[in-house]
């Protein structure tokens, strides 16, 4: 694999952040800078969501650089992400119109694509023409990448963990994802909804997912996935109901390093077989270890996001 040194990303990567104002918005874009020079990073917000697409393909195409990272602003990004991903990108064909890494997602089973495309700019004037109508396709970037592959040009998914997903979101878009995810992807939340239980009396953030999932299923309508959505009309009604407050904005930056050691375990040990439940113990000490040095934090702890779902992790395998 080719190893791409900082002036190589410089010269050859636009950074795309889509956000429609998530909590987390400013934390993605600060850690972006770390890899890229902000003059290369674009924000888009618009609505519906495939004129985000739209926007994104225009934007990059008019950027002119070689590479586009496209990432949802809900995603936190690992500090190596750009770089494993233009490592892997310049190893694939001409024909290959992007790859995709994983993320560790705090509400589903991780890890798991979401949030994030590594598109060959060349190919989106192209891939323009397949963007559908916004109620046509619950997941239209998907449709897109559907279309190219019928033509020739493939997509690529890669085993690099390129950030975190959905840690501190806001309860309204907590509210949103679950109520659009009983739709589309139905079976594969209804495994996760004994954990949401759980977690549920220990973070809040899961109160407003099984919410959002239980108001989904019973909507009758079609649904799509913008903020704008007719379903969110009665969201303050529902945080009325359930006596929570919106959270603040995130004013301040994180400790990086620690919170991925604790959402990393954490994703790691969500999918443990035998041989990892054989260390189980030496694992959670680890844990342990990690969230101390959170709670010793000055600094504002993200990590609190990842501290219900390692609580729950912790009784599960004392049992």
């Amino acid at each position: 694999m080719r190893e791409c040194n900082q002036q190589f990303i410089d010269d050859n990567v636009t950074v795309i952040i889509r956000t429609i104002g998530e909590r987390p918005e400013k934390l993605c874009c600060e850690l972006l800078k770390r890899q890229v020079p902000e003059e290369n990073i674009f924000l888009v917000c618009e609505s519906p969501f495939t004129e985000a697409i739209r926007k994104t393909f225009t934007t990059a195409i008019e950027a002119n650089r070689k590479w586009t990272f496209v990432v949802d602003a809900d995603v936190l990004i690992h500090p190596r992400a750009l770089s494993e991903l233009v490592e892997h990108a310049e190893t694939e064909e001409d024909t290959i119109f992007g790859i995709e890494g994983k993320v560790i997602d705090k509400f589903l089973d991780s890890q798991r694509e979401a949030g994030n495309h590594f598109y060959r700019t060349k190919l989106m004037q192209n891939a323009l023409q397949y963007i559908p109508n916004h109620l046509d396709e619950i997941r239209p970037e998907s449709f897109v990448k559907m279309k190219m592959h019928e033509n020739g040009y493939a997509w690529q998914v890669e085993e690099i963990i390129v950030g975190l997903h959905d840690f501190e979101q806001s309860y309204r878009d907590i509210y949103r994802k679950s109520f659009v995810q009983a739709k589309k992807h139905h079976s594969r939340v209804l495994k996760m909804i004994p954990p949401w239980e759980y977690l549920a009396r220990l973070d809040t953030d899961y109160v407003i997912a099984l919410r959002g999932f239980e108001d989904g299923e019973n909507y009758p309508e079609r649904v799509g996935i913008d903020q704008n959505s007719d379903f969110l009309t009665r969201f303050d009604g529902i945080l009325l109901d359930l006596n929570v407050r919106e959270k603040d904005h995130i004013n301040d930056l994180i400790e990086v390093d620690i919170l991925w050691t604790v959402a990393c375990y954490f994703s790691h040990i969500l999918r443990f077989n035998k041989k990892e439940h054989e260390r189980k113990d030496k694992r959670m000490k680890v844990l342990e270890k990690q969230i101390e040095d959170l709670l010793n934090s000055n600094s504002f702890k993200l990590g609190w996001a990842v501290l219900a779902p390692v609580r729950f992790l912790k009784n599960l395998m004392q049992k």
